[in-house]
């Protein structure tokens, strides 16, 4: 490895250099992402689709194992009523203020294929109602 600095607006600026790692071809075949979504539904009839970055969006890091660790289908503190309480009061701040009724939360996996140009398959997994305000 190298470590080469060079001057750019009158600051060093550093650049790393790594080796070619050879016999590295292309990339190929099929890469599947987990990406949740939680649709809401609102006291005033309307409804609000956010992605788990969304809500997620005042995590410092990780925010995808955050949401994992809190409400993927098997966590024992997805039910939790101090779980379901932040979400409530996330996904009311995520609309303005507007009151949740309930979410869905949709785990879903997308499929995306390295081989091709088509747009990526979409497969769900999980899907669970969590009720706001005391509603079953």
């Amino acid at each position: 490895m190298q470590v080469a600095v060079d001057e750019m607006w009158r600051e060093p600026y550093p650049g790393l250099f790594q080796p070619g790692f050879g016999g590295i071809g292309p990339v190929a075949g099929t890469v599947d992402s987990d990406e949740p979504t939680v649709t809401v539904d609102y006291a005033d009839g309307g409804s609000e689709t956010f992605s788990h970055l969304e809500v997620m969006a005042q995590a410092k890091s990780s925010p995808t194992r955050v949401f994992s660790t809190a409400f993927r289908p098997d966590s024992p503190r997805r039910d939790l009523p101090e779980t379901v309480a932040w979400l409530e009061e996330r996904v009311s701040v995520l609309a303005g203020g507007r009151e949740p009724v309930r979410a869905v939360i949709s785990w879903r996996t997308v499929h995306y294929d390295l081989d091709e140009d088509g747009p990526p398959r979409v497969t769900v997994g999980d899907r669970t109602v969590i009720p706001f305000g005391g509603q079953s």
